[in-house]
């Protein structure tokens, strides 16, 4: 077992996934130029959706815990994803295209945009919602005949939509996850082959999310790895200083780690990592909690909107679920395996604009070490206005 963390690869991911892309779009592009006109011969496309076949990300079990673990709402921006929806409006002569995703608390979240720019929209209100929500592949040749559609104001309203083809976007446990549409002013009969452009750059965008999930994720125990949870440090402290809400943030340490893998070895230990892992995924509780593999045996948390004491209460929860696994532990101060904790909260961030969130960290990470002096199994504070205390 490694001590470090899996990275992830950004740009050696990123390449192969645009690699592949640009291979295939090549092909579906010769393709085409010989299929257009010929719609009549083609036979229809299978109704399915789509999916990334992919062991590495695995145990959604809906929509929102798949949009989390594939980290899409921190997608919006990504260069590749961009560039394919961009292809697909121009492919597809459309004047708009669109990937997004559903968030929590009914926001539509537009993850790549062509012809137009929104970042969030109300779900109630987005016809890429409605669309998604249909579950299946959407073609509508005329919007104002198609009574799901006539009446909503991008129809009515300001951009006069009268075309829509739209297809769900699928996670490898085929959780929909998104949809991607593009949509037109003009009525407009679309024929297979670009309904299986459309499903083309679908598979396209399944296939980047797996591999862009996979480059935060630690291989190991599944967890975020340190580089992403070192940006989201920098994101959760931001949105507390707009916000003017607390943040806390922890570090967690498996105690006389080292003798675990020096007497049962490094397998035992990669196992016992991947139980603790479990337990730590399972206690987050709201949007924005974040747990990350930070070093070999140290995890790192980030609770945004959570006091002090609420995240004092919520860590020595989460210890007292691993002491409650019984693992057994071969020290001879240790009968199963705990874990030590140090937590660092900014309460009022009034007081603490201009602070470097890394100093947070700091002050985590100088309170673990005092629990692991005090006794170890135990959860130690530092509030970033205050001093250290038990």
């Amino acid at each position: 077992m490694s001590d470090n963390p899996s990275a992830g690869g950004h740009g050696s991911l990123r390449g192969h996934a645009a690699a592949v892309y640009s291979t295939a779009y090549r092909r579906r592009l010769g393709r085409r130029r010989l299929v257009v006109g010929a719609a009549d011969r083609q036979s229809p496309p299978s109704e399915g959706g789509t999916m990334a076949s992919s062991n590495a990300l695995r145990g959604a079990t809906d929509t929102r815990s798949a949009v989390e673990q594939l980290d899409l709402e921190q997608a919006q921006g990504d260069p590749l994803l961009g560039r394919m929806v961009r292809s697909l409006g121009r492919v597809l002569d459309q004047e708009y295209a669109s990937f997004s995703v559903p968030l929590a608390h009914g926001i539509q979240r537009f993850i790549a945009t062509y012809g137009f720019e929104v970042r969030d929209s109300d779900a109630s209100q987005s016809i890429c919602a409605q669309a998604m929500n249909v579950g299946e592949l959407v073609c509508v040749p005329d919007l104002t005949r198609d009574e799901r559609f006539a009446r909503h104001h991008r129809v009515e309203g300001d951009m006069l939509l009268r075309s829509l083809l739209a297809v769900p976007v699928y996670s490898p446990d085929r959780c929909i996850v998104g949809v991607l549409a593009c949509a037109g002013t003009a009525p407009r009969q679309y024929d297979n082959g670009q309904i299986q452009d459309i499903r083309d750059h679908a598979t396209f965008i399944e296939q980047t999310l797996v591999l862009r999930a996979a480059a935060v994720r630690d291989s190991l125990t599944g967890l975020y790895n340190r580089r992403f949870f070192t940006e989201q440090v920098d994101r959760e402290w931001r949105r507390a200083n707009r916000s003017l809400l607390p943040v806390s943030y922890a570090l967690l340490d498996i105690d006389y780690f080292k003798t675990v893998n020096d007497v049962l070895g490094h397998n035992r230990g990669d196992e016992i990592l991947k139980e603790i892992a479990g337990v730590l995924s399972r206690s987050l509780r709201r949007a924005g909690d974040t747990v990350a593999r930070y070093g070999g045996e140290e995890f790192a948390m980030i609770l945004p909107t959570t006091p002090e004491e609420a995240a004092a209460g919520r860590l020595r929860q989460i210890l007292d679920s691993v002491e409650a696994l019984r693992i057994p532990h071969p020290h001879p101060e240790r009968e199963v395996i705990t874990l030590s904790a140090g937590i660092s909260c900014a309460q009022n961030m009034e007081q603490a604009a201009g602070v470097d969130p890394g100093l947070l960290l700091e002050q985590a990470d100088v309170a673990l070490y005092a629990a692991k002096k005090s006794g170890r199994n135990q959860v130690n504070r530092h509030s970033l206005l205050e001093g250290a205390g038990g």
